[in-house]
């Protein structure tokens, strides 16, 4: 999605999280994998610490719908609400999980607080692309709650 200067894409470990449950996570894993292998980006050396950072807000993302859908009543402004928070939230606990890594880790080579200042200001790009990730996420569990609802029941 273009949005200059820059473009960003949508990373969807909300909506995984909602649809695949405890599946994300090696559904991650190995998407990470593959774009590593086939792609170079990311590195299988990272493999690991990125799985986590993607994976545990999936899970969580999937802990939220399904609390939803265990205790409320399964009307759309309720359900919109809990799939924004999802995807809208796991993306920013994966922001604030990458955040807290590079904050911990500054090489006290360079400037420290130049550093600790751009992470900072990338939170508020990482703000936009959640909303927006929410907002889909939105509009797709719409979609599949009208076209396959089985496929949003509780899977554990």
């Amino acid at each position: 999605i273009p949005i200059p200067p820059t473009s960003i894409h949508l990373i969807f470990n909300g909506l995984m999280g909602i649809i695949l449950g405890y599946y994300a996570f090696p559904a991650i894993l190995i998407g990470l994998f593959f774009q590593a292998v086939m792609f170079g980006h990311g590195g299988l050396s990272s493999l690991g610490i990125n799985a986590v950072m993607m994976g545990i807000p999936a899970i969580l993302a999937h802990y939220l719908f399904n609390l939803h859908h265990s205790f409320a009543n399964k009307n759309s402004v309720s359900t919109a609400i809990v799939s924004f928070l999802a995807g809208f939230g796991a993306l920013g606990i994966a922001a604030l999980i990458f955040s807290s890594i590079m904050i911990s880790y500054i090489s006290p080579d360079l400037d420290v607080q130049a550093e600790k200042t751009a992470i900072y200001a990338s939170m508020i790009a990482y703000t936009i692309q959640a909303t927006i990730e929410g907002i889909v996420t939105v509009m797709l569990v719409s979609f599949l709650s009208k076209v396959k609802p089985e496929m949003l029941e509780e899977n554990s």
